[in-house]
């Protein structure tokens, strides 16, 4: 597990991959992760 506060960022990253390979799969992990309940609750 990281720290909530990175999520984001890995959002944005797998989103950009997106952008840039056109790959669903980045797209997935990002919706994913900012669909996830928050670690701490």
């Amino acid at each position: 597990m990281f720290a909530e506060e990175r999520r984001e960022p890995w959002a944005a990253w797998y989103e950009s991959m997106h952008a840039q390979y056109g790959y669903s799969g980045y797209l997935e992990m990002a919706r994913a992760l900012r669909e996830l309940a928050p670690a701490n609750a």
